[in-house]
């Protein structure tokens, strides 16, 4: 058995980006990347000095990148907007996250 664990590079993270993971469930992920073309199930916004918002059935939390371990290094993939954001942008994306 394979016991090695990945986590995200938080020095290469930037605030803002979206951290796209894979669910727990292969099921679940084969039957969304059968209808959405990925298998990416969950997003995280990644919010700067090594912390993202997550929000799920229980609400909204933030956590810090290092506690979160992936099996695979392919379980989870990071967008980044290719444009600069300015506060305006910025704070709606931070508000619609966090509610």
């Amino acid at each position: 058995m394979d016991d090695k664990r990945f986590i995200l590079d938080s020095t290469m993270l930037q605030p803002f980006d979206i951290i796209m993971e894979k669910g727990d469930n292969p099921r679940l992920s084969a039957a969304y990347n059968h209808r959405n073309g990925t298998p990416y199930t969950h997003a995280k916004l990644y919010i700067g000095m090594g912390s993202y918002i997550d929000a799920s059935g229980t609400g909204v939390k933030s956590q810090q990148v290092e506690r979160t371990l992936y099996s695979s290094i392919d379980d989870a993939i990071v967008l980044r907007y290719n444009e600069e954001l300015n506060k305006k942008k910025k704070a709606i994306i931070n508000s619609f996250v966090r509610s």
